[in-house]
């Protein structure tokens, strides 16, 4: 029953950000909207206390990688275009690389 839940969740947090994503890239010319799968750039040290704890350094730099990839993309445009990144919630990886969610 738990996991199901969690699966749930998941595509809960993740079907919201793909929908916001969708609205947002017909809504604005000069805007440019990122679908980020927290995954990709939250680590959390479940060691570290009994809830887990982000590796605040780990995931800055993990997200550094993605925004420079995204900058990237962009090409000479990236100095007119703003970003912003969606993000899912209460998702993350641990320091194993094993998905896991967040405390609430």
């Amino acid at each position: 029953m738990r996991s199901n839940q969690k699966l749930v969740e998941k595509f809960g947090s993740d079907s919201i950000s793909n929908i916001v994503k969708a609205l947002t890239t017909t809504s604005h010319i000069h805007h440019n909207y990122v679908f980020l799968d927290a995954r990709r750039v939250i680590t959390i040290d479940e060691d570290a206390i009994k809830d887990g704890a982000v590796v605040w350094h780990v995931s800055e730099e993990k997200f550094m990688e993605v925004f420079k990839e995204e900058e990237a993309k962009l090409g000479d445009a990236r100095d007119s275009i703003l970003r912003h990144f969606i993000i899912t919630g209460y998702v993350a990886i641990n320091t194993d690389g094993v998905a896991v969610t967040l405390k609430r």
